[in-house]
């Protein structure tokens, strides 16, 4: 694997002689470089690491209005995601409602997750990345107890390059030890199609144990399908349709480990 400690998005970045991106060649996570003087506090620190074999507990917070033409996309696919996988023995999945913060809040403190997704817009507000809940912008959510592992499934939640202060990075001071975001815009129907599938790899984990030894292996091995040219060719072509969901790493998601 490799770990980056830059603001610039080397996952996507084809090498001399390569013919894929770096990052579906092998494990890539970014570091929050700044601040420094944290950094390398961090860096120094013992790992911390949770064991998932016998039980995952998934809950997707849906802050997006029903009356969002994508919060109705994205409602559909986490029901489908649902039905898919409700006989997997260890694996709960929870879709609750939470147009506001103290309803995130709630939610999370009554499911105590493993795994957080939330589906929400991403927004820029001057030179911060955040994401919308209901219908007010949030870098910070202030959980009183942060699940281990958070994925913003959301647009251009954690960028690169511009030096911008992103909710990604900020949950990893919370507490989270992976948070999974997106660098771009995308399209909500591709981005429930990767999300099912990164489900579904974890509960073939669970089916069959050691196939995987750590949850950055399962999230590479989503990633490395057709997922890059998918999400970019859907960003490329209607960026306008990226107001919604979430990540890959190829196409600019960042998966960020403390």
């Amino acid at each position: 694997m490799l770990t980056v400690f830059s603001g610039f998005p080397l996952g996507p970045a084809t090498l001399p002689g390569d013919t894929a991106p770096l990052a579906a060649r092998l494990p890539l996570t970014y570091e929050p470089l700044l601040p420094l003087t944290r950094t390398v506090q961090k860096a120094g620190a013992v790992a911390v690491g949770v064991e998932w074999k016998n039980r995952i507990r998934v809950l997707v917070a849906e802050c997006i209005p029903a009356s969002d033409p994508v919060g109705r996309i994205s409602r559909d696919g986490w029901r489908i995601a649902q039905d898919t996988l409700k006989g997997v023995e260890g694996l709960s999945l929870h879709a609750v409602q939470t147009l506001s913060m103290d309803d995130l809040r709630e939610a999370v403190s009554e499911h105590s997750p493993d795994l957080l997704i939330i589906s929400a817009h991403g927004t820029l507000v001057a030179n911060t990345a955040a994401i919308v809940i209901g219908d007010e912008p949030h870098v910070e959510l202030g959980l009183q107890h942060t699940p281990p592992v958070i994925v913003l499934s959301a647009c251009h939640v954690a960028p690169r390059g511009s030096s911008a202060v992103s909710i990604a990075d900020l949950l990893l001071r919370e507490g989270a030890l992976a948070v999974l975001g997106s660098q771009v815009p995308v399209d909500v129907r591709r981005n429930m199609m990767l999300t099912g599938r990164l489900l579904t790899n974890l509960a073939d984990h669970l089916i069959n144990q050691g196939r995987h030894a750590t949850l950055l292996e399962v999230w590479h091995h989503t990633q490395t399908t057709t997922d890059l040219e998918c999400v970019m060719s859907s960003w490329r072509l209607a960026p306008e349709a990226g107001a919604g969901e979430a990540a890959v790493e190829d196409a600019g998601a960042v998966l960020e480990l403390a």
